[in-house]
């Protein structure tokens, strides 16, 4: 008789509005499908459902106020009780490793040293790792991180400032995202009344506060200078392309950029996917569908090369310039702080004369990258079967 299926807490931001995560949490899950998964999960989408697995809540990514605040003891005690149940413990994929706030790595790791105080394996799949900045935020991954029974760190930035802090366990990894080939088959985009035909449209994302290190403080922020990098590119790939664009608000803050720039644009020439009963798959089919992604959400730009479909990365982050060298086009990317109209311009040029051959390398690069995380992937699903 076969024996019970190992447990698996993975601990994340998901459920919490961002979609780049959900699909992480996708991913990890079917690489692990043969084990009872519990993962944790906010307020603004019903993963558990759709997943089939196992929630317990957990309101990550709202900061803190009197709701979260009163929320996190119930919700520490139920994760606690998964976690003694568990076999092994997964922080999966994300940016979850860094210091912007004092809060953040002092959570994680308490849930780190609780796994293994009680025995259980702990892995960082296709961890996020940085910015780490403050000496007590690198002394407290150098002394934990040492411990970890897996640690992928996603790309080059992470793996050398583990290396910096005198981490040599870590494995370079890709986003866990790379396990999963395109989603959908050729299909039109529908949403509201609007219907566009396959290969027929441009999409677009982008991040509402512009820089990944502003989301604590994009509230007194003024980003009005790249908003119009933003809003001049869309409107040069509309010209460029010939073809009408469709934002696909991937993170829920996003929708309200989408929006506020609607009324910029000429009717029937952009128009903007809502965020509000719009699946994952939905979100992922348009871009797949699409025929050129103008692109800030790192997750989106993954969508966008498992479908060979090429775009331009208006860089907000540090990730987005390691997606753009793990999938050999950095010449394709332009740091918002370094962007013009004109360069933006002529990126988008360059991507529509370059097409068939920029798709073709992506499915080159893709079939490599997805290799290494599910080879690796695999190597943990072997070391948990075999905890007695």
């Amino acid at each position: 008789m076969a024996g019970k299926a190992k447990k698996v807490l993975i601990i994340g931001a998901y459920g919490c509005g961002n979609k780049g995560d959900d699909a992480i949490l996708k991913a990890i899950v079917s690489r692990f499908s043969s084990f009872e998964i519990t993962a944790t999960s906010g307020r603004a989408d019903n993963i558990g459902k759709w997943l089939g697995i196992n929630t317990t809540p957990l309101r990550l990514n709202e900061g803190i106020n009197k709701s979260v605040f009163l929320s996190m003891f119930p919700n520490c005690i139920r994760i606690l009780f998964h976690l003694i149940r568990s076999n092994a413990l997964f922080f999966g994929g994300g940016g979850l490793m860094h210091d912007m706030t004092p809060y953040n790595l002092p959570f994680m790791f308490m849930w780190h040293s609780l796994a293994k105080l009680f025995g259980k394996n702990v892995y960082y799949i296709s961890i996020g790792v940085g910015p780490i900045k403050t000496n007590a935020g690198k002394k407290l991954c150098a002394r934990r991180l040492k411990r970890a029974d897996g640690l992928f760190p996603r790309d080059e930035h992470g793996l050398n400032l583990l290396k910096s802090m005198g981490i040599e366990t870590a494995r370079l990894s890709c986003d866990a995202v790379f396990v999963q080939e395109r989603e959908s088959g050729v299909m039109p985009l529908k949403f509201k009344g609007i219907e566009l035909p396959a290969k027929g449209y441009l999409t677009v994302t982008a991040s509402q506060w512009f820089e990944a290190v502003n989301f604590w403080e994009r509230d007194r922020l003024d980003f009005s200078t790249k908003k119009e990098i933003l809003i001049n590119g869309i409107k040069n790939a509309i010209r460029i392309y010939g073809m009408p664009a469709v934002f696909v608000p991937t993170v829920v803050h996003d929708f309200l950029l989408a929006k506020e720039i609607e009324p910029l644009f000429e009717k029937g020439t952009y128009y903007v996917m809502p965020y509000e009963g719009s699946s994952l798959f939905s979100m992922v089919s348009a871009i797949e569908n699409s025929h050129f992604l103008l692109g800030m959400r790192m997750h989106s730009m993954i969508f966008a090369a498992r479908a060979a479909v090429p775009f331009v990365a208006l860089v907000y982050d540090t990730k987005v310039q390691s997606l753009l060298e793990w999938l050999n086009i950095t010449h394709l990317g332009v740091t918002l702080g370094d962007a013009t109209n004109e360069k933006v311009a002529r990126l988008i040029e360059t991507s529509k004369q370059e097409h068939g051959a920029i798709s073709n390398g992506l499915n080159e690069r893709v079939s490599f990258m997805s290799k290494i995380v599910v080879q690796q992937m695999n190597d943990v699903a072997d070391e948990i079967t075999s905890i007695k």
